[in-house]
């Protein structure tokens, strides 16, 4: 299959493929020409587990353990694999720094600092710096990127967003001193599953609408 086809099949965005192809995560592709390479079931399979890997309980799985999971299976271990699939030796979420939030998307610095300028990606002040969450986020836009999506139509989403938040968080302050710390719990879990389903409804009839409008 061509990399359209992979990148399909996967969901791993294509600066991702070539990021673990750089890392030697996965093989090289069969060369039909210049431009053209060619990916076999066995790189499908690859990117599926790596995925996995990186998505266990929140991206349990850091680069270099991943890496030595893969040299492992390249190996000829399959112990790695069994306990990798039952569970063992899970690691707990990372915490990166800027330079490391870059390798681990592999998008540019330059586009990342944009992101954070503009509140797509968070920076967290007395905290680490980045988690897995924010990867994965990166992971999104990357895909997004490859669709030909420029980058500044992007920012509005987190403007969207961060009114949808601050109007829960409005409803919550109007009654959380009125509820002990279990009833603010349960109005906190309401809140998020009605507006969750409303947000949803709304997007899919608006988005009909105008696919209807050609």
């Amino acid at each position: 299959m061509r990399i359209a086809e992979l990148i399909k099949q996967s969901g791993v965005p294509r600066t991702t493929i070539h990021y673990y192809q750089r890392l030697g995560l996965l093989p090289k592709a069969e060369k039909r020409s210049k431009n053209s390479a060619i990916y076999g079931q066995m790189h499908l399979d690859r990117l599926k587990l790596i995925t996995r890997l990186r998505s266990e309980a929140g991206g349990s799985y850091s680069m270099d353990h991943i890496q030595a999971i893969i040299t492992q299976l390249d190996n000829g271990s399959e112990k790695v694999l069994s306990e990798v699939l039952s569970g063992q030796g899970r690691e707990h979420p990372g915490k990166l720094n800027p330079g490391e939030l870059a390798s681990r998307s592999g998008l540019p610095q330059e586009i990342i600092n944009q992101l954070i300028r503009e509140n797509v990606i968070r920076y967290h002040p007395g905290n680490s710096l980045y988690d897995d969450r924010d990867v994965a986020a990166l992971d999104a836009i990357s895909s997004l990127l490859d669709m030909d999506i420029e980058l500044q139509s992007i920012f509005p989403i987190a403007r969207v967003v961060e009114k949808l938040a601050a109007f829960e968080l409005d409803q919550y302050k109007k009654v959380r001193n009125t509820l002990t710390p279990s009833q603010r719990r349960a109005f906190l879990l309401n809140l998020q599953h009605s507006t969750d389903a409303l947000h949803q409804y709304l997007f899919d009839r608006i988005r009909q609408h105008l696919l209807d409008r050609g």
